[in-house]
């Protein structure tokens, strides 16, 4: 839940804006490491040392960020799963980067997820992966 409160100031960037350049991602961390100082700066003091250690990502936290990461990723999914549901085909092209994106992590926690709550959406996971090879003539 406190890995997007630094969106209060900094906005949600779009995704392919902010991994789209090897130039962008330690611009926008700069940029968020700068709105968590700000919000710790405007909390009650005594309400700091706890929100310092939530909103900083630290070492040995990089597994539960991880996971942290591939739920909101799941949370984005299952939006254009309602949208795409609806009819609503703006959605498409997002859908097929984040599904890309989380069946490429081959990570066990994201594929038991998708396969055991996403069907409730609508989501049928993919059995197997097709390689599509380019014909070099």
């Amino acid at each position: 839940m406190w890995h997007d409160l630094p969106e209060i100031i900094t906005d949600d960037m779009p995704t392919p804006i902010k991994y789209g350049h090897p130039q962008m991602k330690p611009v926008y961390n700069e940029t968020e490491e700068e709105a968590i100082s700000e919000l710790l700066e405007k909390m009650p003091e005594e309400f700091r040392e706890d929100f310092e250690s939530i909103l900083h990502q630290k070492k040995c936290e990089e597994e539960l960020w991880k996971i942290v990461k591939y739920a909101d990723t799941i949370s984005t999914l299952i939006k254009c799963l309602r949208e795409k549901s609806l009819g609503n085909k703006d959605f498409d092209s997002a859908f097929l980067s984040l599904e890309q994106s989380l069946l490429e992590s081959k990570d066990p926690e994201v594929e038991y997820f998708m396969k055991t709550f996403l069907p409730s959406y609508g989501y049928t996971y993919p059995e197997t992966s097709i390689t599509i090879q380019n014909d070099p003539n």
